[in-house]
């Protein structure tokens, strides 16, 4: 796909066609520079098969049926954190309360949000399996224990770290309320595929009670 793209796209229809011309800027520089294809050829070609790579190693490395939160966080802590840095793709907010109901903890590239309402804090998506979890929700003077209600919204590592069979269960008592669609990827009935659909991520185990919820339903406060 990558090399369709360079060569179709930017090689051919961009570079030899008119497809892409404004009328009146034909004098203008192209859209990209020659340094800049040649760093998209360089990651979208090698970049991105290495990590094809190193997701199938890891994928090879444990069973099916091994949660994958702990070797999946471990491997976004060091690699994609690595490739992505100072590149302002992810833009996560600081640890804090943004107004007297919404606040967020900062795991890395990734939110975890809460919404406050009276006595019950509701949270959004359960982030990485986080070692700092607990200390950055007492910043929040937010008691884990406390949590009884988590809204998923999809499956990937950096959402459901938490509350995966092998994280330290501080969740172990919250319901989980999660799309019926996206219920089928928790479910393996059906496994997401990433990284043009060259890697097929592990099955998630999670042992929490779950609500499904269906299209054109709401949340009310």
């Amino acid at each position: 796909m990558n090399l369709i793209d360079r060569l179709g796209i930017d090689g051919y229809w961009v570079g030899h066609t008119k497809a892409w011309v404004i009328p009146g800027t034909e004098d203008l520089m192209p859209y990209i520079s020659k340094a800049g294809k040649q760093k998209k050829w360089l990651f979208g070609t090698l970049g991105m098969a290495m990590i094809s790579l190193l997701l199938a190693g890891l994928g090879c490395c444990c069973k099916e049926e091994i949660p994958m939160s702990k070797k999946a966080t471990e491997f976004q802590k060091k690699e994609m954190s690595r490739m992505y840095r100072g590149k302002e793709i992810f833009k996560p907010l600081n640890t804090g309360w943004m107004d007297e109901r919404v606040a967020c903890v900062r795991e890395w590239v990734a939110n975890i949000f809460f919404y406050r309402k009276g006595n019950t804090t509701i949270m959004i998506d359960a982030g990485y399996n986080y070692d700092r979890l607990v200390e950055k929700m007492g910043w929040l003077g937010i008691d884990p224990q406390s949590i009884r209600h988590i809204l998923i919204t999809h499956q990937d590592t950096d959402h459901v770290g938490a509350v995966e069979a092998d994280s330290p269960g501080l969740f172990r008592s919250a319901k989980l309320y999660i799309g019926e669609i996206e219920n089928r990827y928790l479910t393996g009935e059906v496994r997401r595929k990433v990284i043009y659909h060259l890697y097929k991520l592990p099955q998630v185990t999670i042992n929490n009670k779950k609500v499904l919820l269906h299209d054109g339903e709401t949340f009310r406060d």
